[in-house]
């Protein structure tokens, strides 16, 4: 098993109600097996669109989870 952490960031903290939480997931497993998991959870997070991190890089749902990562789930923002 592989223990990570997700970061929740804007309105999908806002609706899953934390900045973070640990997961667990198989060794072999894909950014897409976690996010199945987490709209699982929180089936709100679903109805978002956002970006996806592993350790402070951009990824897709394709890519493989590596051990200990961190992902952040990263919503549409704007600046000024």
């Amino acid at each position: 098993m592989n223990r990570l952490t997700i970061k929740y960031f804007g309105i999908l903290s806002d609706k899953v109600g934390k900045d973070s939480e640990e997961w667990e997931v198989p060794s072999n497993a894909k950014v897409s097996d976690l996010l199945h998991l987490v709209h699982e959870k929180y089936p709100v997070v679903a109805d978002f669109t956002y970006m996806i991190s592993q350790n402070h890089k951009m990824t897709n749902k394709d890519a493989s989870l590596s051990q200990a990562a961190e992902l952040a789930l990263l919503p549409p923002f704007a600046g000024g």
